[in-house]
């Protein structure tokens, strides 16, 4: 098993960008949401978040 090392900058800026993406995807559900053609990028982008928030779980623990 390989391990990475990584500072708490990079950490933190990985975080700072999850959290960036997260919001973009979030205000962009609130713009389509309801619309006709809708459902397939809404479910996209739920499981994004869900990616999301399991990316930033492993970076620190919650």
């Amino acid at each position: 098993m390989e391990v990475e090392i990584v500072t708490c900058e990079e950490i933190e800026n990985r975080v700072i960008a999850i959290a960036g993406e997260h919001t973009k995807l979030a205000l962009e559900h609130l713009e389509i949401f309801g619309k006709p053609g809708s459902e397939k990028r809404c479910v996209e982008i739920h499981e994004r978040i869900e990616q999301l928030r399991q990316e930033r779980v492993e970076l620190i623990g919650r």
